[in-house]
């Protein structure tokens, strides 16, 4: 017989019947005045290499607040782990670099 409650148990959750029928609000949802968007743009080459980056036309498109490039970013790190792993002596895991934004 299912767990209802502790450890294992599946938990309740009520926010589903909102969302499945169609009432529910998402973050996109959210429309307020004055509120300014953001557009990724991705590659359309898996692993292919960036050679250079113009966004000279991109800041001048009316509406536009800032266009950011990995080059922004330089200095500021990356993205971090949720948490710290290690291994069974106590050593940290090798963790790899996960820029801001794509880079090279």
């Amino acid at each position: 017989m299912p767990k209802d409650h502790g450890i294992g148990a599946s938990s309740k959750r009520r926010e589903d019947i909102r969302f499945l029928t169609g009432t529910g609000n998402y973050t996109d949802d959210i429309n307020l005045r004055g509120q300014a968007h953001v557009v990724f743009v991705r590659s359309q080459v898996a692993h292919g290499r960036l050679n250079k980056v113009d966004t000279r036309d991109a800041e001048k498109m009316p509406g536009v607040i800032r266009v950011f490039t990995a080059k922004d970013f330089e200095g500021v790190g990356g993205i971090p782990c949720g948490w710290q792993i290690t291994d069974r002596a106590g050593k940290p895991m090798l963790e790899p670099k996960h820029p801001v934004l794509a880079e090279g």
